[in-house]
């Protein structure tokens, strides 16, 4: 597709897509009339997705932020570009991201890499520190289970490849690994106590349990996910031995 406006400036095509966006046009068709008037190498449909959102947060400039020092070429762009090579391929290295984006240093790539995406590295793969919500909706499922005869049983395999589940690696004798675990079964097991409750029927258990679930905030949830991080560091210190806290 040949462009109708070639090298156009990024103020030009966030103006574009503040424009569109304003008019309730949905990111994908924002895109796709971006590559038909500038090319299709304008820009990724991920940071016109994130263009959007920022303007329907309430930005008004469609310049990149000053920061205070000398001017960094570290753009919003350039960290795009970052993060999805890192999505394609989670195990690369810096030097071969550098490969990819030869116009910036190492030293560059890894403080965008760490400071700007907030990635670090866990078990040789790139991991979120927190998610987003485009990571939510457009990344794939990372499974985490212990290694029970019932989980690595080929019938459990092959289900988790039928649903294109990324399967977590996990140490072979740090059972204590998966926040259900430490986090939310350690909880829900002091709530049952805590209140002598005695359940007439497995029905009734199951209700309180579900409600019990549903009350927690979403906070809950992602302090023991958040918590993996740590324990799994702490486990690989150990030689995999156990980690109990």
């Amino acid at each position: 597709m040949e462009a109708l406006i070639p090298t156009p400036a990024d103020c030009e095509v966030r103006s574009v897509i503040k424009i569109f966006n304003a008019q309730s046009i949905v990111p994908i068709e924002i895109h796709r009339q971006l590559c038909r008037v500038y090319g299709p190498n304008v820009m990724s449909k991920q940071m016109v997705c994130r263009w959007c959102r920022q303007f329907s947060a309430g930005r008004q400039s469609v310049h990149d932020e000053k920061r205070n020092g000398q001017p960094s070429i570290i753009t919003d762009d350039l960290v795009e570009l970052v993060r999805e090579h890192i999505m394609e391929n989670h195990r690369v290295t810096i030097a071969e991201l550098s490969s990819h984006v030869p116009q910036i240093s190492c030293s560059l790539l890894h403080e965008i890499v760490m400071e700007h995406l907030l990635f670090r590295k866990l078990c040789a793969r790139w991991v979120p520190k927190q998610l987003t919500p485009e990571h939510k909706t457009n990344a794939g499922i990372v499974f985490l289970h212990d290694n029970a005869r019932p989980h690595t049983a080929q019938r459990t395999a092959s289900l988790l490849q039928e649903f294109s589940w990324e399967v977590f690696n996990h140490p072979p004798y740090s059972p204590d690994l998966a926040p259900s675990d430490f986090h939310l079964f350690l909880h829900l097991k002091k709530f049952l106590s805590g209140e002598r409750q005695h359940f007439e029927n497995d029905r009734e258990a199951e209700m309180v349990v579900t409600q019990w679930f549903q009350s927690q905030a979403a906070d809950f949830y992602d302090t023991g996910i958040q918590k993996l991080v740590p324990r799994y560091d702490k486990c690989l210190n150990f030689g995999w031995d156990y980690v109990e806290k």
